[in-house]
C-alpha cells in the first residue's frame, strides 16, 4: 500500500511538470504571435492558478482579520 501510494504520488508530480512545462510553452508562443501582430500577452502562469487557496472557513478569516486590526466583539 505504501508503494503505492509513493509511486501515485510520484506521477501526480510529474503530471503537474509536464503540465507546467507545456502550458509554459503555449503561453510563449502565444505571447510571440501577440507581439508580432500587436495583440495583448498573457500574463499569468498556469503553475500560479494552480496554487493551493485558503481553506480557511469565514468564521476563521472574520477572526483573523479582527485580531490584525485590534478589534474585540462586545462584551
Amino acid at each position: 500500500m505504501v508503494d503505492y501510494c509513493i509511486s501515485r504520488y510520484k506521477h501526480k508530480q510529474e503530471e503537474k511538470l509536464y503540465r507546467a512545462y507545456v502550458s509554459d510553452a503555449l503561453m510563449h508562443i502565444a505571447n510571440n504571435l501577440s507581439h508580432a501582430f500587436g495583440g495583448n500577452r498573457i500574463t499569468q502562469r498556469y503553475i500560479d492558478l494552480m496554487k493551493p487557496q485558503d481553506t480557511r472557513t469565514g468564521d476563521d478569516i472574520a477572526v483573523d482579520v479582527m485580531q490584525r486590526a485590534g478589534l474585540t466583539l462586545g462584551g
